[in-house]
């Protein structure tokens, strides 16, 4: 939660059951008419994920326009996920891309490496014309791991 009338909460819920995840449920939403519900929707089919999607909906007024994650599997690994959030009614917006190259959560066998979304305090807040920029922290290091486990996370 945000200190002011901003955000209201940003919840990053992943739970393993098993040997599979479950859901992963990350909610935005303001206090007033701005942002709607920002859904992440996670399923395990067997031993891979299936399609993840990610829709921002628009503002109440014409501001935003749809934000998309597509996360497939292609076998055993990930393909790459891009986050692009576009164009504020003026001229400005930071654009966010995450860039996951090759394999973000690999599966090894019977269980997922674990990712959480952190956000320091305000991580997205308006002031006026501009967002500021976001980051998504992941446990230990976001960069890489030992040898073939993880690569690297880049948000711009």
């Amino acid at each position: 939660t945000l200190t002011q009338e901003n955000w209201t909460l940003v919840m990053v819920l992943q739970t393993l059951t098993q040997e599979n995840w479950t859901l992963v449920r990350v909610l935005q939403t303001l206090t007033q008419e701005n942002w709607t519900l920002v859904r992440v929707l996670q399923t395990l089919t067997q031993e891979n994920w299936t399609l993840v999607r990610v829709v921002l909906q628009t503002l109440t007024q014409e501001n935003w326009t749809t934000v998309r994650v597509l996360q497939t599997l292609t076998q055993e690994n990930w393909t790459m996920v891009r986050v692009v959030i576009q164009t504020l009614t003026q001229e400005n917006w930071t654009l966010v891309t995450v860039v996951q190259d090759r394999v973000i959560q690999t599966l090894t066998q019977e269980n997922w490496t674990l990712v959480r979304v952190v956000q320091d305090r305000v991580i997205q807040t308006l002031t006026q014309e501009n967002w500021t920029l976001v980051r998504v922290v992941q446990d230990r290091v976001i960069q890489t791991l030992t040898q073939e486990n993880w690569t690297l996370v880049r948000v711009v």
